[in-house]
């Protein structure tokens, strides 16, 4: 018989059928941690840490299959507050190769590590966690961002439709311009608008 814990505690879970399974068990148990606004964060089969527990392959699988499943939960607002660093930082990375780019851009050489495709991507990747985090918080009524990210959202798309035309037709300077007076200062203006201060 598997043995199944949460946070280390042992738990029974009933599988009279043998076919329960770990997307079964996983929803099971975050309906009981709903209440105290948490959810699982990791699973750990058999020893090892299963990186991609919420894929429909793993979720298949049947708990009869492995003698000990681990899960570990962790409130909603201590995981929102770790997605809101690693965005927090990207961001940082982000402004970087702006820089980069523009100052190889200015120089005439070539920008090695920075490219528009890797700002075009990075900010894509950037307001679509920022949407994902800013519903996260309404849906669990807890303060993400200390703004609304959503008056940032046309922006972002705007300057990056126009970095995408000018990548088109191969105008490096006009590229620059838009990294340099447009996306920069919105990203600029994002890490001071959305962030919490931090203390040096």
């Amino acid at each position: 018989m598997t043995e199944i814990y949460i946070d280390d505690n042992r738990i029974d879970f009933e599988d009279t059928e043998n076919d329960a399974t770990i997307g079964e068990l996983i929803g099971m148990v975050e309906a009981q941690l709903k209440e105290q606004r948490r959810f699982v964060e990791e699973l750990i089969i058999d020893g090892r840490a299963e990186p991609d527990f919420r894929s429909e392959a793993t979720s298949k699988r049947l708990i009869l299959n492995f003698a000990t499943l681990k899960l570990l939960s962790s409130t909603v607002e201590s995981i929102a507050l770790e997605g809101v660093d690693v965005l927090e930082r990207y961001l940082t990375v982000v402004l970087e190769n702006i820089n980069k780019y523009v100052s190889a851009l200015r120089t005439g050489g070539s920008p090695a590590g920075a490219s528009p495709v890797v700002v075009i991507d990075g900010m894509t990747e950037i307001a679509k966690t920022m949407n994902e985090l800013n519903k996260g918080g309404v849906n669990y009524d807890i303060t993400i961002f200390r703004a609304d990210p959503a008056l940032f959202y046309s922006r972002i798309l705007g300057c990056l439709e126009t970095l995408n035309k000018a990548k088109e037709s191969v105008d490096s300077v006009l590229m620059g311009d838009i990294l340099e007076y447009e996306l920069k200062p919105l990203v600029e203006e994002m890490l001071n608008t959305l962030f919490a201060k931090r203390k040096n």
